[in-house]
């Protein structure tokens, strides 16, 4: 399952939810908490949202290379 770590009022946060949307990719939204912010930016990730596809390492912002990367990969339309 593909997991968005977001947070309030984010562009590119809803950028990631509306392209996963578009290409019918199931997500779970888990919201951004100091905690894991904190941990997201000790491993090097700075941006928002942070994007965590299955068999992929984590990364943040809106990638859409990545994601079409992964889709076409993984047999999505």
């Amino acid at each position: 399952m593909i997991v968005v770590h977001t947070k309030p009022r984010c562009v590119q946060c809803d950028a990631v939810k509306r392209y996963l949307d578009r290409h019918g990719l199931e997500f779970v939204e888990v919201p951004l908490t100091p905690a894991s912010t904190a941990a997201f930016q000790a491993a090097g990730i700075l941006a928002a949202p942070v994007v965590e596809l299955p068999g992929e390492k984590p990364f943040g912002g809106f990638r859409a290379p990545l994601l079409d990367a992964w889709r076409v990969k993984n047999g999505g339309k």
